[in-house]
């Protein structure tokens, strides 16, 4: 059995929503990267119990989600290399979370962390999307 890849090109937030605020932002393309991660350690999961080969070793497309938002969003590279840090962090969150707690819970996490930021008015520009994405790693971080 294996769980299908979601990337930020199937799920895209901002053509998808036309969501505008970057709080609104943060929160759906974290989930997606939270997809991304989770369904990739359930994946290497089940590998192991088979004892079949995984996908040990390939890296999460992060530089590839960096790139897609900031070409959406008119980043610079040096924004577009903050997002890629931001993302990075919230990434290595979650994986952290799901392999360290194990307990089905990282997604309400995610949820709590998202409230907790709000729903920042703020424009969505590269900047600030990618401190929001390292908020929120910071947040899942200290729930465990």
């Amino acid at each position: 059995m294996s769980i299908e890849r979601l990337s930020l090109s199937a799920i895209n937030p901002i053509a998808a929503t036309g969501i505008a605020s970057s709080g609104a932002l943060v929160g759906a393309t974290a989930k997606a990267v939270a997809f991304e991660v989770l369904g990739r350690l359930g994946d290497q999961f089940l590998q192991a119990a088979a004892q079949g080969p995984g996908i040990a070793g390939q890296p999460y497309p992060i530089g590839d989600w960096a790139e897609a938002l900031g070409g959406q969003l008119g980043a610079t590279p040096l924004q577009t290399l903050e997002l890629e840090r931001g993302l990075g962090a919230l990434a290595g969150a979650l994986a952290s979370d799901m392999a360290s707690l194990a307990d089905g819970r990282t997604l309400d996490r995610l949820d709590a962390a998202l409230v907790a930021l709000g729903d920042a008015a703020l424009p969505a520009d590269a900047s600030t999307l990618a401190q929001g994405f390292e908020d929120l790693a910071s947040h899942i971080a200290q729930a465990r």
